[in-house]
């Protein structure tokens, strides 16, 4: 067999930021991010009590909302 063609493995800790725990895995990654774990995604649990941190879709809606609303009040003005 030849010598040194496997990937080093390494201990990483992995932290969900939802539920905030730690796991410690072995790879030969050397950093790894999540969005939820085994223990708390709705998927897993059966429960839809979901976080979900704002993103871009949420960004525009917000944005797009004020807006019509500006021109709601605009077109009144007009009248």
């Amino acid at each position: 067999m030849k010598n040194n063609i496997h990937p080093k493995s390494q201990t990483v800790k992995i932290s969900c930021p939802t539920c905030e725990r730690q796991y410690q895995v072995e790879t030969t990654v050397p950093s790894i991010k999540i969005e939820t774990c085994f223990k708390c995604g709705p998927f897993y649990t059966g429960s839809q009590n979901f976080v979900v941190a704002a993103g871009p879709i949420d960004k525009f809606n917000k944005r797009y909302n004020v807006n019509t609303q500006k021109s709601v009040d605009q077109k009144e003005k007009n009248k």
